[in-house]
């Protein structure tokens, strides 16, 4: 096949170890919930949830600052399911279930394009995703959304979706985003109307 990205990377001593690992241990028992559970990161299902928020805040509440949030959370999830499409264009690396998994493949799927596995795109959806609603949770939700999102992108290592470098980069380009976008568009006090600045 040929190579289409202007990079490539090659996976680390430590993706490797560990994705031979979960080869290893991979059975349909185990791959078939994670499969189910990695659905609940999926880009449509996520700007569908959201958008599906963003609409009822929109119309239904008429506190200023609930719209700001909606509105930022929304535009990070936007942002979010597009960017990693843009990024897989420009990298190729190998997934490891095309690498490192044989025959049987013990329940391991195929997972999408040979060579779209970084970064990982639920994690970019994940890490930006729970940054947005970290800054706005009441206090006793806060402490469950890094857990949660990080056993969702977990699930795409038990998948052998990609290596472990793919999900930890995709998280914390995740992060990146959604700091990005909210100091580009600064809200002000509840009341006044959302300016923007330059990033």
């Amino acid at each position: 096949m040929a190579r289409r990205g202007l990079l490539t990377f090659q996976p680390t001593a430590a993706d490797l170890w560990l994705a031979r690992r979960m080869a290893h241990v991979a059975c349909p028992q185990a791959e078939r919930p994670a499969k189910v559970i990695t659905w609940a990161a999926d880009e449509k299902l996520l700007i569908a949830v959201v958008g599906i928020a963003w609409i009822g805040i929109r119309l239904l509440d008429d506190d200023t600052r609930g719209r700001r949030r909606a509105d930022h959370l929304m535009l990070t999830t936007a942002v979010s399911t597009a960017l990693p499409h843009l990024l897989k264009r420009g990298v190729e690396r190998e997934r490891p279930d095309r690498r490192v998994v044989g025959w049987p493949r013990h329940g391991v799927p195929h997972s999408g394009k040979p060579y779209d596995s970084f970064p990982s795109g639920h994690a970019v959806h994940l890490g930006a995703i729970a940054a947005a609603l970290v800054r706005w949770m009441p206090k006793p939700w806060r402490s469950w959304i890094w857990p949660v999102a990080a056993g969702l992108a977990g699930t795409r290592l038990v998948l052998l979706a990609h290596w472990l470098t793919d999900v930890a980069a995709g998280l914390a380009i995740g992060v990146g985003l959604e700091a990005a976008l909210w100091r580009c568009i600064n809200p002000t006090e509840a009341g006044k109307p959302m300016r923007l600045r330059r990033c």
